[in-house]
């Protein structure tokens, strides 16, 4: 039998990966809408390169599997925003024009729960991917946090779907 503190966090897992993925994908599309074509943009590729291999003092944001994603090796794919995760995605918002502006305190940290832009929403959705796979060591909740984070999630989530209904 699973605990409701389990139920929690599969509730979480669901909302995060599913349907907010899905939400940020659906915005990522509307800002590259040829995903294939923006990555061969001259400039566009020699930022990505900088963050798969980035001079000594800066750390590695890129990984050869997410760049071997992007880039395929054989060189025949189109890639599309099905073939990136939450993280990929993320990475080239903040990276790849347009950039998406960071909010106060950056992509890095949970915004303030007033910041409603953009960048503030892809961040909370990236730091509760984060706190997921990192934070929650036995797989639970607790109804406390479940409901805080269910409802911030819910909420960026209805702003995307919000967003494509308008289109």
């Amino acid at each position: 039998m699973v605990s409701k503190e389990e139920e929690n966090f599969l509730r979480i897992v669901y909302l995060n990966y599913s349907v907010a993925t899905r939400a940020l994908t659906t915005f990522f599309d509307k800002l590259h809408p040829d995903l294939s074509a923006d990555l061969h943009i001259t400039g566009n590729k020699a930022t990505l390169k900088q963050l798969l291999n980035p001079p000594p003092c800066r750390k590695r944001v890129l990984y050869q599997g997410q760049w071997d994603i992007l880039y395929p090796p054989t060189g025949t794919s189109i890639v599309t925003s099905a073939d990136l995760d939450l993280t990929l995605i993320v990475c080239l918002l903040r990276n790849s024009p347009p950039v998406v502006v960071a909010p106060v305190n950056g992509f890095d940290e949970l915004p303030n729960p007033n910041d409603k832009s953009d960048g503030a929403n892809i961040a909370r959705l990236k730091y509760y991917k984060i706190f997921l796979v990192s934070h929650s060591k036995d797989g639970s909740i607790s109804n406390v946090d479940f409901i805080g984070i269910w409802n911030t999630l819910e909420q960026v989530t209805n702003i995307a779907i919000r967003d494509l209904k308008q289109k």
